[in-house]
């Protein structure tokens, strides 16, 4: 009897040879044949070892093979896997696998919990702003405050770098701004609160109230939203 836990030697076997042959009907079939807990415990390992180990090409074919199968069930092994790729500069949104993704997902209207779960778990770990340009422009987010509303939700220096350079589209809406300010406020950790503070005197928002320790040079404002190099040790300062 196979238990609920992180681990089966017989089923990690047996994914890794469907997976080493590129069998992905075959894949679909034997996880169809599983019990409930060693169902669970083979999204464990598809999510924790055999997708992230397998080749870039492999991953991305798994991915579609499983998410026709399953999304509900299977997105979140298939985004753990990603992340961690991601993490360890083993994944390109560049490859030819995401753009097969993103054109069976935007075929439809009914799969847009999809790109929104996939949105959600990939922008915090994307290392580029051209990952994050592959990113939105492949799942079709192109709307400014719509990629502004994912990117608030992150807090690494390329997220903030994009939501800085996204919110020129919307420098016409003071009272937008602000509220992103606010937002950025509430959220309490230091880059959230500097990166209000640059959106503030970029903008020139008075109505913005608050205490900021952080100090910006007249000429960095200029380069803050074309140097990654300049943003990040501005943000990252004190």
């Amino acid at each position: 009897m196979v238990n609920d836990k992180r681990y089966n030697p017989v089923i990690y076997s047996r994914l890794n040879t469907l997976c080493g042959q590129k069998d992905w009907e075959g894949l679909v079939r034997y996880l169809q044949r599983l019990s409930h807990a060693a169902f669970r415990t083979a999204g464990l390992m598809l999510g924790e070892r055999v997708l992230v180990d397998a080749p870039e090409d492999d991953y991305w074919e798994a991915f579609l093979h499983l998410l026709r199968f399953d999304a509900k069930a299977l997105l979140g092994t298939l985004l753990k896997a990603a992340v961690i790729r991601v993490e360890q500069k083993r994944l390109s949104l560049r490859h030819p696998g995401f753009s097969r993704l993103t054109e069976e997902l935007n075929a439809t209207t009914d799969r847009e919990l999809d790109k929104h779960k996939i949105l959600l778990n990939l922008i915090p770990v994307l290392p580029s702003d051209i990952e994050m340009e592959y990113l939105f422009n492949g799942l079709q987010t192109v709307d400014p405050r719509r990629r502004a509303a994912y990117l608030l939700r992150g807090n690494s220096l390329m997220c903030y770098f994009m939501l800085f350079r996204t919110l020129r589209f919307e420098e016409h809406d003071k009272d937008y701004l602000a509220d992103c300010c606010r937002f950025l406020m509430k959220k309490g950790d230091s880059l959230s609160f500097n990166l209000a503070r640059i959106v503030k005197n970029y903008y020139d928002l008075p109505q913005v109230k608050g205490t900021f320790s952080l100090r910006i040079r007249p000429y960095e404002m200029g380069r803050l939203d074309t140097s990654f190099e300049t943003f990040s040790r501005v943000l990252s300062s004190i």
